[in-house]
């Protein structure tokens, strides 16, 4: 439908296309606009209103998908916040075995690439472990996981268990 067949609509038409997509049915959009039901299906079974309405509710429900994927991602970031969180808890504890548990889990989210434990663990010496330390601090603070460099990435010793 072209933008001159819209303006072809009166205001009128308009109001019904809004009641419309709120829900109501015709009696209800006659008594809200002082108008006969036959006027209001009259207006609501022409091909252009029809047009006109299939495409808003297109546009509303890719914005209510749009809003739901947007609160998803932010339940996701939190969670994302309090796994790291709980991950430095962890690391930071007097079991040093948890601790560097904690690590690898971290490891392999930060260098899925190179390391994907692939069902195995990983051992961790104390400068992965302190570097992993650091990773999580920054998730923390910035909300982004840091791309390690090369160095930082060499100096990682990763032993399959």
């Amino acid at each position: 439908m072209s933008r001159n067949d819209v303006q072809k609509m009166l205001p009128r038409h308009f109001e019904i296309m809004k009641l419309t997509l709120a829900g109501y049915g015709r009696r209800e959009i006659a008594d809200a606009l002082g108008v006969t039901p036959g006027m209001v299906g009259m207006v609501t079974q022409s091909p252009l209103f029809q047009d006109e309405l299939s495409r808003r509710r297109a546009t509303q429900q890719k914005l209510s998908d749009e809003r739901q994927a947007i609160s998803a991602m932010q339940v996701l970031e939190r969670a994302a916040t309090e796994a790291a969180e709980k991950q430095v808890e962890i690391m930071r504890g007097d079991n040093h075995r948890l601790a560097l548990q904690g690590a690898g889990a971290i490891l392999d989210r930060v260098l899925s690439n190179q390391a994907t434990s692939k069902g195995h663990g990983v051992t961790l010496n104390e400068k992965t472990l302190n570097l992993m330390v650091t990773v999580v601090n920054e998730i923390k603070a910035t909300g982004v996981v840091p791309t390690l460099s090369k160095v930082e990435r060499d100096d990682i010793e990763i032993v399959e268990s």
